[in-house]
């Protein structure tokens, strides 16, 4: 199983994603309107990507499916409210 999978419009995240898929998520991000951030299986994510996924969300569109432990990158995408934020 691939640390990060690409099907269409979802990015699935696996395991423990590191720095090295920074470049790779942002670039696929791209060409995307929405997106569906995966990260039922993910055990910890790299804080640069966490930020490239929230920050797609509140710029365009995006939906998570979280996993049921309470990792700290969980703690941190529901917690985000981006209300708060002026990022336009």
């Amino acid at each position: 199983m691939a640390q990060v999978e690409y099907q269409g419009n979802k990015i699935i995240f696996n395991d423990i994603v590191n720095e090295n898929f920074i470049i790779e998520v942002r670039d696929y991000l791209k060409s995307l309107d929405n997106a569906i951030f995966d990260l039922s299986n993910c055990k910890d994510l790299h804080t640069a990507i966490l930020q490239i996924v929230v920050v797609f969300k509140a710029l365009k569109s995006g939906e998570f499916i979280l996993p049921d432990e309470d990792f700290a990158f969980k703690k941190a995408i529901l917690g985000f409210d981006i209300c708060e934020n002026d990022i336009n």
